[in-house]
C-alpha cells in the first residue's frame, strides 16, 4: 500500500499555475520563432526572385511595380524593364522638371497616376491640364509649359517638342509607353 502525500489546495494551485506558465512560455517561444523564421525565409526569397538588372541598374519588384533608386529618388514602373520595347524617341532628362510645375493632359487616368507618382517627387507641383480643346475644367497649356500629353493613336511613339512630351499609342500599350518614357527621362533607357 502506497501512501499519498497530503497537499493543500494552495500548493496544488501553485503547481498548476507554474505548469501553465511553463507550457504557455514554450508555446509563445515556438510561435515567435516560427514567425521570425518564416519572415527571414520569405524576405530572402522575395529579394532574390524579384530583382532584375537592366542597363546596369537594379530594379526591385514591390507591390506590382519595378522600383529603381537613383540618388535620393525612387522611380517605379509597372512593367519589367527587360520586357519593354525600345520605342524610338528622344526626351530631355528629368532635370527639365526639377522644381518646375508639370502639367499632364491624359485620356487615361491610370497612366497619368504613374507619371504623377514618379514626377511628383521632382516637380514643384503637378496639375491636370488641357492641350487644345477639352471638356474638363482644366487650364489650357501649350508647349511653352512643361506638359506631358498622353493620348491614344494608331502608332506608338514618344516625342518631345519644346517643353511638351507626346506619349501616343494604342490603348493597351500606353502603360508600357509611359514606363519607357520614365526610363528615358531618368537616363536608363
Amino acid at each position: 500500500m502506497e501512501i499519498k502525500r497530503i497537499s493543500s489546495k494552495h500548493t496544488d494551485k501553485k503547481k498548476q499555475r507554474r505548469t501553465q506558465f511553463i507550457i504557455g512560455g514554450i508555446l509563445i517561444f515556438i510561435m515567435i520563432f516560427s514567425v521570425i523564421a518564416g519572415g527571414i525565409q520569405y524576405f530572402g526569397q522575395e529579394e532574390d526572385s524579384n530583382k532584375v538588372e537592366y542597363n546596369g541598374y537594379d530594379f526591385v519588384g514591390m507591390n506590382s511595380y519595378w522600383v529603381v533608386t537613383l540618388g535620393n529618388f525612387q522611380f517605379a514602373i509597372r512593367n519589367n524593364p527587360n520586357e519593354l520595347q525600345k520605342t524610338l524617341g528622344v526626351v530631355k532628362g528629368f532635370n527639365l522638371y526639377q522644381s518646375q510645375p508639370l502639367y499632364i493632359s491624359s485620356e487615361d487616368d491610370y497612366v497619368s497616376q504613374i507619371i504623377s507618382m514618379n514626377f511628383g517627387q521632382i516637380a514643384s507641383r503637378m496639375q491636370n491640364a488641357c492641350f487644345g480643346d477639352c471638356e474638363e475644367d482644366y487650364p489650357v497649356k501649350d508647349c511653352n509649359n512643361n506638359l506631358i500629353v498622353i493620348r491614344e493613336a494608331e502608332f506608338n511613339k514618344i516625342e518631345q517638342n519644346e517643353s511638351c512630351v507626346f506619349i501616343e499609342g494604342k490603348s493597351e500599350d500606353l502603360e508600357k509607353l509611359v514606363d519607357e518614357f520614365i526610363l528615358k527621362t531618368i537616363g536608363i533607357n
